[in-house]
């Protein structure tokens, strides 16, 4: 359970800078318009629905074989939040523009299966009658 609260405080942390930071991070180190700015950021948040719709599938999928429930949604949360958090410690070190901005989309559209999969282990592993 712990690593599901860190892998959703990380989640967290990552769609908060994705709202607060990454607006000012486009326009000012990448020197991008207001309207670029904000089509690549409608880019990420469709990135993030892509990873989103095969989601319940999966843990379904997962289910279906045996896997416990907090096996088959702790087996997608863990690495997305991995390949994330990784994609976020590299971005200021990669130069090129086109590279960043894949990394950049990794990071804030990467984290977003975390959040309805930290729910979902929440679930069970909470009382029913809380």
């Amino acid at each position: 359970m712990a690593l599901a609260i860190a892998s959703a405080f990380g989640a967290a942390w990552a769609l908060s800078l994705s709202q607060a930071w990454l607006p000012v991070h486009l326009r000012t180190e990448l020197e991008m318009t207001p309207a670029r700015a904000a089509t690549t950021i409608s880019v990420i948040s469709a990135f993030s629905l892509v990873l989103l719709l095969p989601l319940s599938p999966l843990v379904d999928a997962l289910r279906s074989r045996g896997v416990s429930s907090r096996w088959s949604s702790g087996a997608l949360q863990g690495p997305a939040v991995v390949v994330a958090g990784t994609a976020m410690a590299v971005f200021p070190f990669v130069d090129a523009s086109g590279p960043r901005l894949v990394l950049i989309g990794v990071t804030f559209g990467g984290h977003a299966i975390a959040i309805p999969l930290h729910y979902m282990t929440t679930a069970d592993v909470v009382p029913t009658c809380q």
